[in-house]
């Protein structure tokens, strides 16, 4: 609905911004009017309203509009001299031209102001809050001081419609005064609606609705900014200011209550620590690692997590089969011989592991033990413990992450467990801490363990705050896992290889000269000459198939001097070196290389207990399952710049083939597309241009341009790259000139085929962004156990 200015008792008016003051003041403030006011004064529709009344005025409608333009100079007058308004000033509508001829100079300026800054016309605030809010509020019954909107709707629209002009005038005073303070201290009260307990100068602006922005408080020296357009985008500048000091603040503040919990728990823990010296200590306390060989005796059996999530897991798939756990004191070995009576029943045992999680409930606490991927629930009840509140009390202190050493009896619980992955129980007897968490955690793990997304709500640990507290985070399910199936990749990797008669080597990291040109090589200082940190072990490798070995790999770290800061680059990685002779031609070690890959992917999730390992990465990243074929694609490289632009891609001329060096972001493109016609995210490119390999591979006789070099590829990036490598030492000597290098500072690899050599391959695979690709992570340091690059050489 629209106002009418038929009639304006300035009475109403002025008792209703008196109300409205008293409601914003801090010291003189009253719920109920303090609510009602700023219900009615933050209702979208009467904004709306007032902001678009003039949007098209008749002539009559316009003559309001003047009249009402007065009303609001004499209410602003009236404000600036505190002078409580006359009813009746100006008188009526008829009056307008009287009162025109009797303003003074002062007023005709403000007029001026008020009829040249045309008002700004906004969209209505579609907000579903406001709708069907025409009704601005009622009176509450008994209340003496509640303001009586429905007596008088239009009286309070006016209201607004006077406030609003208020603010609209101090907001051009404000910017042609040039921040002068003392003439808007009439308007303190007013202006401070937003903030009530805070003196600083808050004001209002209007966007498709109304919010309010804070500002600081001036002082005499301040200059604020002569156009509308600065004055906003310095509002929002302190806004900003004030939002990130208030998150400093609620930042501050929790590490301080933090701070102040851990001290109480400290104190609580050391006064518990003397009652655990009570007549009680046989069943609960503190135990020194040293003092752990006298209770080898009394313990007999003591039991990991994973010792117990093995014998149920077998024992549920052969339930018919009877077998015992035996386990090693001295070594934890689990042997193969179950025995369900140990375990059940009347039979107690002793188990150790971290506390995960604690709760306490009265006179019962419940306790998550961890290992590795393993949890247990327990549960002390102390009316099974000589009713000792003070065990209660203890337990309930023990921090997160602390070693506990429990003994009870284990049982199949009637209702399911959902939160362990154990689904049996023990009930505690005794319980004693062999190591205390000493300092504040950096992160809880359960926030470390849950599913990535891309959800703004759900509690994220950041890169950078796990990667500063590595040896915490590598406590994380998905990480124990990760690294797990890296030691599996090595493993089948070595075996594959050493199956195949090949010699395991170990080449050296210092070296007198760089293997692959100096450009990406960190430099030392060794012994005042200089050295160079393996980029590869590529020179000594070939070296040794000049020695007489036939077949050689290395798994080791190499060095990459590369200011790379991406998902993908590392400064320090394991690499898996290979070299070996063929017959007759390079391509029989592509084809050996590739039936490698083969066999290592299916050993990942052919294992049951790989499958475990993959699965618990899938829940904290999810990534589509890594596909292949039986029979591996392979392409040439000109092949494979076809497919790109084929399907628009890449736009490159057939000539400019062999001189295109194809981008990171091609690669990933070539392979969605080879995934789309192929359904595979493993394949072979071969023959790459000449001018894109090192100085060390064969090109073809017939085409000098084209290399006998080979990449391997998935999810679209490479992981191997390899060629057949010169073995003639005079066309050796022909390419290290081609490539401007100094072979004089190569004759010690040089020599090595002045004795003949048999002609050979090799490739170089990346340890670490195989594990990466093949479970889809999206960052290489989630596969790096602790991750080297440009920004990071601790911890």
């Amino acid at each position: 609905m629209r106002p009418s200015f038929g009639s304006l008792d300035y009475n109403v008016l002025s008792n209703f911004c008196e109300k409205l003051f008293l409601a914003a003041d801090k010291n003189d403030r009253n719920e109920v009017i303090t609510k009602k006011t700023l219900q009615m004064f933050f209702t979208s529709k009467i904004f709306y309203e007032i902001l678009n009344h003039f949007k098209n005025l008749s002539t009559e409608e316009n003559k309001k509009y003047v009249y009402a333009k007065y009303k609001t100079i004499y209410l602003k007058k009236c404000f600036d001299n505190n002078i409580t308004p006359e009813p009746g000033s100006p008188k009526n509508e008829d009056a307008v031209s009287e009162v025109d001829n009797k303003i003074d100079d002062e007023d005709k300026e403000e007029e001026e102001q008020i009829t040249n800054d045309k008002y700004e016309h906004y969209e209505e605030n579609n907000n579903d809050y406001y709708k069907g809010r025409e009704k601005i509020g009622t009176q509450s019954k008994g209340t003496e001081d509640s303001v009586d909107f429905n007596l008088s709707l239009k009286h309070a629209q006016y209201a607004v419609n006077g406030i609003i002009k208020i603010i609209y005038i101090m907001i051009n005073c404000l910017l042609q005064l040039n921040g002068r303070l003392n003439y808007l201290k009439k308007y303190l009260l007013l202006i401070n609606l937003f903030n009530l307990k805070n003196k600083d100068i808050n004001f209002i602006l209007v966007r498709k609705g109304l919010f309010v922005c804070g500002l600081r408080k001036m002082e005499k020296d301040d200059v604020v900014s002569s156009t509308p357009a600065a004055t906003e985008e310095a509002v929002m500048n302190d806004k900003k200011k004030e939002k990130k000091a208030k998150k400093l603040a609620e930042k501050e503040l929790k590490l301080a209550k933090k701070l102040e919990r851990e001290n109480l728990k400290n104190e609580a823990a050391k006064v518990l620590d003397y009652v655990c010296e009570d007549i009680n200590k046989d069943n609960y306390g503190y135990i020194k690692v040293s003092t752990l060989q006298k209770y080898a005796d009394s313990i007999m059996e003591l039991y990991n997590l994973e010792d117990i999530y093995n014998f149920f897991v077998k024992s549920e798939d052969c339930e018919n089969e009877k077998r015992e756990i035996c386990v090693d004191k001295n070594v934890g070995d689990v042997k193969d011989t179950y025995n369900e009576e140990n375990l059940l029943g009347k039979k107690k045992i002793w188990v150790r592991g971290r506390i995960h999680d604690i709760r306490s409930k009265g006179s019962i606490a419940f306790i998550i033990l961890r290992h590795k991927l393993y949890s247990l629930q327990c549960i002390l009840d102390i009316k099974n413990n000589n009713n000792d509140k003070n065990m209660m009390k203890w337990v309930s202190n023990l921090s997160l992450e602390c070693i506990v050493d429990i003994y009870g009896e284990i049982k199949k619980p009637e209702i399911p467990i959902d939160s362990t992955n154990i689904k049996y129980e023990i009930h505690i007897n005794k319980i004693f801490c062999l190591s205390k968490t000493m300092k504040e955690l950096p992160f809880l793990l359960k926030d470390a363990n849950m599913k990535e997304t891309n959800d703004e709500i759900t509690i994220k640990v950041n890169q950078d705050n796990r990667l500063n507290n590595r040896c915490f985070d590598l406590r994380t399910y998905a990480n124990y896992s990760i690294f797990s199936l890296q030691s599996v990749i090595c493993h089948i990797f070595r075996t594959f290889l050493l199956q195949h008669n090949f010699v395991e080597i170990h080449t050296p990291k210092l070296l007198g000269e760089s293997s692959e040109g100096g450009a990406n090589a960190f430099k030392i200082n060794y012994f005042n000459q200089n050295g160079y940190l393996a980029q590869s072990p590529q020179l000594y490798k070939q070296m040794c198939i000049n020695s007489g070995f036939d077949k050689v790999f290395e798994v080791g770290p190499v060095f990459r001097a590369e200011n790379s800061n991406t998902y993908r680059h590392l400064c320090e990685y394991v690499s898996l070196d290979i070299e070996m002779t063929y017959k007759f031609d390079y391509m029989e070690n592509v084809h050996f290389y590739d039936s490698m890959f083969k066999h290592i992917f299916k050993e990942l999730t052919n294992n049951e207990k790989n499958k475990t390992f993959i699965k618990t990465i899938k829940n904290q990243y999810p990534s589509d399952d890594f596909v292949w074929l039986d029979k591996t694609p392979i392409f040439t490289y000109e092949e494979a710049i076809k497919i790109l632009i084929k399907n628009g891609k890449l736009f490159l001329k057939e000539e400019d083939i062999l001189t295109y060096d194809l981008t990171t972001d091609l690669e990933k493109e070539l392979g969605k597309l080879i995934k789309l016609s192929h359904n595979t995210d493993y394949y072979i490119i071969i023959n790459f241009p000449s001018s894109l390999r090192p100085f060390y591979t064969m090109y073809k006789e017939d085409d000098p341009k084209i290399s006998n070099s080979y990449d391997f590829f998935m999810r679209g990036e490479e992981i191997l790259s390899g060629s057949q490598r010169i073995s003639d030492m005079k066309l050796l000597l022909e390419n290290i000139k081609l490539f401007n290098l100094d072979p004089n500072k190569l004759n010690f690899y040089i020599d090595s085929f002045a004795y003949s050599s048999y002609p050979h391959s090799g490739c170089g695979i990346g340890l670490e962004r195989v594990l990466m690709l093949f479970l889809g992570l999206n960052n290489i340091r989630k596969t790096s156990l602790f991750p080297r690059d440009p920004k990071r050489l601790i911890p």
